[in-house]
């Protein structure tokens, strides 16, 4: 059982009564004599003054094992990283250097973002740290200068702060390294796994992966906020190619989340894997598609999936960003529902919850477990929507309107933190059975005198040629179309969304009784997790995509 404890306190210099508190360990010793050597002696005079610096470590460990068709892979042996990050804002809290990025440095990888292999130990961390902090230094001064002529050549005076003070927060828990292996158990599991679609020959690639890591960062902040937090990110990793009997070479991976409170479970993984090589035969015959507009069921994959694609990135970044590069500002201008508070966002069968201290939700991890976000403010849990309604939105320090303040929302995106999302939960109101969704969906086409309607199980982002994933959300592999007189399924392939946009959330007519978290990923170091149950949308309109049949090798594949 982890040692944890949590300290709130009204908002104080970081000085004695804070340094008291911080763990007892290399990485904040460092960290807080670096600090402190910051806050008295960095300065430039005639320049901006430093107003906020955050200090993050980041110790990584992983390992793994890995097999393609029963065959072994090269075993990942155990490493250890230690990274370090440092980000600041010049100025002061009504004007500071946040929130506008350079269109000239934008092009360029930062020098500040990022060092690995910091050495472990007191001295080393320190002087990467001083040399980061310098570099910081004139990021922030330089971006604070461009803001401001920014600014005054376009007349903005807003009365909201870039900087809102919250509550000082500290956090920790015990430290844990990645647990002892029996690496021999998951090679034999992964060729086990592995050599079942051996007997497929339209199977091109069926790779096998246990993935273990341990992440655990150490963050401090000039006004002497702390966190220490340990997260495991364990997985079991399925990667399928094949080639349709069309021709079409198409991908397939499926993610499942590891608990270590839980023992190993062989035979759920190969249930699992049985599931994924069922829909490869059924992707392998799947007819092609043809346009439709109707009612689609979304299983729970794809339903979170469409929530965090048309939700969770609307909600978020709250706060525009400015640029002197009209593209960069278009880009960063945030979320959709920034703006519509007090509006209806969702179908009035959800409230929607934010709940970034859980860690797990039917034994399954979710991945943005955050008591204290990147700004050092505390996280709690905050009631997004009601009744379909919007009535919050995330805040970071840099908040949007006058009179609001960091709910503990902000998250690094890029190079410095910004209001985004952790866990998000998506409550109906009333659920129904997985039978009761089918039998709906069917006669709401029935009444539409539709012959057939889909169902998607999934939301799989189609894999190009090179097997490398694309990221494109509007595309998806395949779809069960269900013939409306008789129930009869068949597997389609190759279909998009099309004009999909944030209308279809206010269409969802019935959710399910089967709410699953899944795990999302996307650019820099979002990841958040959705719970969600299954959804019917009452119109949405697919069709298919424009993908052409990938060459046939000259000489089949050995077995």
């Amino acid at each position: 059982m982890k040692n944890l404890f949590m300290l709130l306190c009204l908002w104080v210099p970081l000085g004695l009564s804070a340094a008291q508190a911080l763990p007892e360990n290399v990485y904040f010793r460092a960290m807080a004599d670096e600090m402190q050597r910051t806050k008295k002696q960095l300065r430039v005079k005639g320049a901006v003054k430093p107003f906020f610096t955050v200090y993050r470590l980041t110790q990584t460990e992983e390992t793994g094992v890995s097999s393609v068709f029963g065959v072994p892979g090269q075993r990942l042996a155990p490493t250890s990283n230690l990274s370090a990050q440092v980000y600041m804002y010049a100025g002061d809290a009504q004007n500071n250097s946040s929130g506008f990025l350079d269109a000239h440095a934008y092009s360029f990888p930062s020098l500040v973002k990022q060092v690995s292999a910091v050495p472990v130990s007191y001295e080393g961390i320190r002087r990467v740290l001083w040399k980061l902090t310098d570099l910081a230094y004139v990021q922030a001064s330089g971006l604070y200068d461009k803001k401001m002529d920014y600014k005054r050549r376009k007349g903005l005076h807003s009365q909201v702060p870039d900087f809102s003070f919250a509550p000082q927060a500290a956090y920790a828990e015990e430290a844990s390294g990645l647990p002892p292996l029996d690496f021999s158990a998951y090679q034999t599991w992964a060729d086990e796994l592995s050599a079942a679609a051996k007997k497929y020959p339209y199977i091109e690639q069926f790779s096998v992966q246990f993935s273990f890591q341990q992440k655990t960062s150490y963050f401090l902040d000039s006004l002497g906020d702390f966190y220490q937090i340990s997260r495991p990110n364990d997985q079991l990793i399925l990667t399928l190619v094949l080639r349709t009997q069309k021709g079409y070479r198409e991908g397939l991976k499926e993610r499942i989340a590891l608990s270590r409170q839980e023992t190993p479970d062989p035979a759920a993984w190969t249930k699992t894997v049985q599931e994924l090589l069922q829909q490869a035969q059924q992707l392998y015959t799947a007819g092609e598609a043809e346009p439709y507009v109707g009612p689609v069921l979304l299983r729970p994959a794809a339903a979170a999936k469409f929530f965090d694609y048309l939700f969770a990135t609307e909600v978020s970044h709250t706060k525009s960003w400015l640029s002197d590069d009209s593209f960069l500002e278009k880009q960063f201008a945030g979320g959709k529902f920034k703006d519509k508070l007090g509006m209806r966002v969702i179908s009035a069968l959800f409230d929607v919850y934010d709940r970034p201290q859980l860690r797990s939700y039917k034994s399954r991890p979710l991945t943005a477990f955050m008591p204290v976000d990147d700004e050092g403010v505390p996280a709690q849990e905050l009631q997004l929507v009601k009744g379909g309604k919007l009535i919050a939105l995330p805040q970071a320090r840099g908040v949007s309107q006058k009179g609001q303040k960091s709910n503990g929302r902000a998250r690094m995106f890029i190079e410095w933190p910004r209001a985004d999302v952790t866990n998000l939960f998506f409550v109906p109101k009333q659920a129904l059975s997985a039978e009761a969704m089918e039998e709906k969906l069917l006669a709401r086409c029935r009444e539409l005198d539709l012959p057939y309607c889909y169902i998607l199980p999934s939301w799989q982002l189609p894999m190009d040629v090179t097997q490398i994933e694309r990221e494109v959300p509007s595309e998806i592999i395949f779809a069960e179309r269900v013939y409306t007189q008789d129930g009869r399924k068949e597997t389609v392939h190759g279909l998009k969304f099309d004009a999909l946009s944030t209308r279809s959330l206010r269409d969802i007519t019935a959710a399910g009784d089967d709410a699953q978290a899944f795990a999302m990923g996307s650019w820099g170091e979002r990841n958040i997790s959705v719970v969600a149950p299954s959804v019917l949308v009452e119109e949405m309109e697919l069709v298919p995509t424009e993908r052409k049949p990938a060459q046939k090798p000259f000489v089949p594949m050995p077995r």
